[in-house]
């Protein structure tokens, strides 16, 4: 019974939301019929008076002077390098290294960091 009631219900409900739909369809559809002249002209009215009132626009500019800036910095603190590297040798012998070979020790440009002791390999061969 629960189910024929709501069934019924929702089935109204639609039915009187659709005939509403139609009827303001049909009611705009023959307004715009009847007032068609009165429509076409207020539109016309519209676009005279805002052609004929056209407001100027400045827009303030200033000159440019193109110059080369020079750009200093100071900084201070603590440099990290952007990418590490991993030595590693392939090589038979004794590494010796008169430098401690660990992050973040530094050396000179052309300092020797470390040389291979091949005595015993050369002895072999």
């Amino acid at each position: 019974m629960r189910q024929v009631l709501i069934v019924i219900s929702t089935f109204t409900i639609i039915c009187i939301i659709v005939m509403s739909y139609m009827m303001g369809k049909q009611n705009g559809i023959n307004y715009g019929v009847n007032h068609a002249e009165e429509i076409l002209a207020e539109r016309k009215k519209d676009r005279a008076t805002t052609n004929d009132t056209i407001i100027p626009k400045y827009v303030k500019a200033l000159i440019v002077k193109n110059k080369i800036h020079p750009i200093i910095l100071k900084g201070y603190g603590k440099v990290n390098a952007s990418s590490s590297i991993n030595v590693s040798t392939e090589v038979q012998g004794v590494l010796s290294s008169s430098l401690n070979l660990k992050k973040g020790t530094s050396f000179r440009k052309g300092q020797v960091l470390f040389t291979i002791k091949n005595t015993d390999t050369k002895l072999a061969l």
